[in-house]
């Protein structure tokens, strides 16, 4: 399993854009005194990069991968269903973000 690439470009230089915009958000908030949004913008930004840039770090074919699985290691799970164990794990830590909403400060 290999994260096809586009010229230069694979799909984490898409998350890198999102990232950059989600910080211009997240900082225009917090100059806008909008600190409950400011907030739960980088909450999301924190579980999102971290948590997606982590899955891409850790993919099969990956230099990460080898290091932590060692170099003859199969990957036990097709890679399917572990791509939808890790959008419900996304989804399960989003909505748990949403249902802690605090208050407009």
């Amino acid at each position: 399993w290999e994260i096809r690439t586009f010229g230069l470009f694979s799909p984490i230089h898409i998350l890198s854009l999102v990232t950059l915009y989600g910080l211009y958000k997240g900082v225009g908030h917090a100059r806008a005194r909008r600190i409950a949004l400011h907030r739960r913008t980088m909450q999301a930004l924190y579980l999102g990069a971290l948590g997606i840039a982590g899955i891409f770090t850790l993919a099969p074919g990956r230099i990460m991968h080898r290091v932590v699985f060692g170099v003859d290691a199969g990957f036990p799970l097709n890679p399917f269903v572990l791509a939808a164990g890790i959008a419900l794990a996304l989804l399960a830590g989003w909505l748990v973000l949403r249902a802690r909403r605090l208050p407009e400060a």
